[in-house]
């Protein structure tokens, strides 16, 4: 079914209700094959390959179309409109079917000791209403299964979150196989609460994963969170199940960071400068006979201000600590670092 799917794709367009159909086919296949073979299923990956063939193949061509629809401008804005509506469709029926695969595993396999906070309860009512939960087939722990559901969920909600005036990219490593979030600028404007829900879901779920505390770090710096994302990077590399591509985020994470160090350490050095000579001239002068009434305490700078350059700072540390010459590097700006605190 795999092949027709992808001879029909070549054949027609990716949207074409008969590809369409296909892709549903095959969904459905994966989704029979998870619940009533669970094992076996765990063994042919079932879960992987069935984001990969019916949810990321689809996600990149939106994707590839939008972009070609954005760079044409005026004269192809209804292609982009269309598109758009389109790709917010297929995130809504995708974040949908996750949502009633997670109560069927449940069904199926008994409860994980969790229950589904699902954006759209009532969309999520009206399907179980015409779709009937499995029998229970075997008591099993499929905590992974619902927990990979639930990443997907987010990662479904992020692309929603991010499906705004136009599309960026940004890969992200997701389940097994890579597929391109659709982000661009703005991004601290946009609302991510959505996936970050999901995401705090999985943690519940298999807190033993580190693949959703890799994806909380990802959202965090599409807010210029960097501090969070460090922490949730840490947190997904030193639990049981670690996921690797943390630790390649993380040390992109530290590269970037030391960019913007190194900036406020070249301007923090300009004003000290200027601002050395002056309070030296003040006090051998005019300062040592103002009335002390009149000598003003330096103005207080907002908490809200300083966290920034705090954040900055701190994660500069975080990157620098793993080298073998950390001592040698940290010890000469830690005293700033630590009476910024």
């Amino acid at each position: 079914m795999v092949q027709t799917l992808r001879i029909a794709a070549r054949e027609k367009s990716f949207y074409d209700p008969a590809v369409r159909a296909v892709r549903t086919q095959l969904r459905t296949a994966y989704e029979a094959f998870l619940l009533q073979d669970y094992h076996g299923a765990q063994d042919k990956q079932a879960e992987q390959c069935l984001w990969k063939t019916t949810m990321y193949a689809v996600i990149e061509e939106f994707r590839r179309r939008i972009k070609i629809a954005l760079a044409g401008g005026d004269d192809t804005k209804d292609n982009y409109l269309k598109a758009r509506k389109a790709c917010l469709l297929f995130l809504n029926e995708a974040s949908l079917f996750y949502a009633l695969l997670v109560l069927k595993l449940q069904a199926a396999y008994g409860s994980v000791g969790f229950q589904l906070d699902f954006a759209d309860q009532a969309a999520l009512d009206a399907a179980l209403g015409s779709a009937l939960l499995p029998p229970r087939v075997a008591t099993l722990d499929c905590r992974i299964s619902v927990y990979r559901c639930l990443i997907c969920l987010g990662d479904l909600a992020s692309a929603e979150g991010a499906c705004g005036d136009g599309f960026g990219l940004s890969e992200v490593l997701v389940t097994g196989c890579r597929y391109y979030t659709l982000i661009e600028g703005g991004l601290n404007k946009k609302d991510w609460s959505k996936a970050e829900k999901y995401y705090l879901q999985a943690v519940s779920v298999f807190p033993e994963g580190g693949n959703s505390f890799n994806q909380l770090a990802v959202l965090a710096t599409y807010s210029d969170a960097a501090l969070p994302a460090v922490y949730f990077y840490y947190r997904s590399l030193a639990v049981a199940h670690p996921f690797q591509v943390a630790r390649e985020n993380l040390l992109l994470l530290f590269e970037q960071n030391r960019v913007h160090y190194e900036q406020l350490a070249g301007s923090a050095g300009q004003g000290t400068g200027g601002g050395s000579g002056g309070r030296a001239t003040a006090g051998r002068g005019r300062g040592r006979n103002r009335d002390p009434a009149q000598q003003q305490q330096k103005p207080r700078i907002p908490i809200a201000a300083l966290l920034p350059k705090l954040s900055i700072r701190f994660v500069r540390v975080h990157g620098v600590l793993p080298s073998l010459k950390a001592a040698h590097t940290l010890s000469p700006w830690l005293p700033d670092i630590l009476c910024s605190c």
